[in-house]
């Protein structure tokens, strides 16, 4: 189990996580349930790492791991894929809704931010993917679906960084 676990965070490592998630979705009882493979990113490691040191990157890393433990529910698998990358699988059974679990990610880092009091705020990006679950569903393929929905995500957020600082400038 030890080799399973990822030892900053607690959540499963890599291994853990592929492990657990392709039993769920292969599971005869999940057949055709509706699932979702969220796909995070801690924005900014790096920044933190250089400028506070790596125990507060470390800290970071915890409190994205915590993060994603409360927006989620206790049966949902979470995971650290490893550096700055985590991901859920979570089997909704029934149709979800994504921005609604963005919001729920948004609000529970804003609230652990307020609280750990620090002078870099703590955030990810994510990326959600939704499908139904059967033996046929390839792990790999999903999480990929996910990463590229990631991916674009931070584009977003980069070209919107990028706007107010042209705005600010004028």
């Amino acid at each position: 189990e030890m080799a399973k676990q990822d030892e900053l965070t607690g959540l499963f490592n890599r291994r853990g996580f592929v492990t657990n998630a392709e039993k769920v979705i292969s599971d005869p009882i999940n057949l055709e349930k509706v699932a979702l493979i969220c796909y995070a990113d801690m924005d900014n490691l790096k920044m933190v790492n250089d400028k506070f040191g790596h125990d507060d990157g470390d800290f970071a890393l915890r409190t994205i791991a915590n993060i994603l433990r409360e927006s989620f529910r206790d049966g949902d698998i979470v995971g650290r894929m490893g550096g700055d990358e985590f991901v859920v699988l979570a089997i909704t059974g029934i149709d979800c809704d994504i921005s609604g679990i963005k919001d729920r990610v948004e609000r529970v880092t804003k609230r652990y931010n307020e609280k750990a009091g620090k002078p870099y705020p703590i955030a990810m990006s994510i990326g959600i993917y939704k499908f139904k679950c059967s033996p046929k569903i390839d792990l790999y393929d999903i999480l990929d679906s996910a990463d590229r929905l990631l991916y674009e995500e931070k584009q977003r957020k980069n070209s919107l960084a990028r706007k107010i600082r042209a705005f600010f400038k004028k």
